[in-house]
């Protein structure tokens, strides 16, 4: 157990509150602490965060990336960290940039594997742009489940050999820490793009706060407006119902 400042990151759900039933509002540049009675432990008891992107991206419940500092106690483990204390320093509606990562990671596989000497089935490839204009709108979500569909068969379909499994297995290994610079690369640029103004804050993002904003697809004024952070775009304003519909999941 160590006391010297871990950065890392972490991920929060839509909602911007901490989990298994504690509530409480995370706010960029403020520090929660533990309050339980009991010792932190990882996995268990305190405030988690990972070092690396892709680990936290594993445990993430939502799409909120946060970059934050644990304090206090803190006590490491293999892809997780864990502390008495975490600082939110800066938070973004990640949703387009991990959509888009994951398929940035799925055609890298494809392609690894055609330089394996193993032509992929075009349905894999037509699946992950089907995931891209999904994301865009350009498709409909029965479009998207029909291309993925097929991307399942095709994967069914394909035969390997032990030897051939084992080298995808050590290739794996080494591509996850490419992977994680990729995403950290992306968090960042991100960060650096959109800047103070287009964080995620509870002033924009909370309901309750009663500030009424225009929402860029509905156009219509709502107290529930929450900034939509597009890869490379600035803010988008999106109204709940609406930023359901592009991610094709409850917000």
């Amino acid at each position: 157990m160590n006391r010297k400042p871990l950065y890392g990151w972490h991920f929060l759900s839509d909602t911007m509150c901490l989990g298994y039933n504690d509530n409480r509002r995370v706010r960029r540049g403020v520090t929660l602490a533990y309050t339980g009675t009991e010792g932190i432990r990882p996995c268990e008891r305190g405030l988690h965060a990972s070092r690396r992107a892709l680990d936290a991206v594993h445990y993430a419940p939502g799409p909120i990336v946060c970059r934050v500092r644990l304090s206090g106690q803190i006590i490491e483990g293999a892809d997780k960290a864990v502390a008495t204390g975490r600082t939110a320093l800066w938070m973004h509606d990640a949703t387009d940039l991990l959509f888009e990562f994951s398929c940035w990671v799925a055609e890298n596989a494809l392609l690894n594997e055609r330089r394996r000497g193993h032509e992929p089935d075009p349905r894999s490839f037509a699946a992950i742009e089907a995931r891209r204009k999904f994301q865009r709108g350009k498709i409909t979500k029965a479009e998207l489940s029909a291309a993925w569909s097929a991307a399942w068969s095709a994967a069914e379909s394909a035969a390997w050999s032990a030897a051939e499994s084992a080298a995808r297995s050590a290739a794996w290994s080494a591509a996850r820490s490419a992977q994680n610079d990729e995403l950290e690369h992306r968090l960042f640029a991100l960060h650096r793009a959109l800047g103070h103004e287009a964080q995620v804050t509870n002033e924009v993002s909370n309901p309750l706060a009663k500030e009424t904003r225009k929402c860029a697809d509905c156009g219509k004024a709502r107290d529930d407006v929450r900034l939509r952070l597009n890869l490379g775009d600035k803010a988008r304003p999106l109204c709940v119902p609406c930023l359901s519909k592009r991610t094709g999941r409850k917000a």
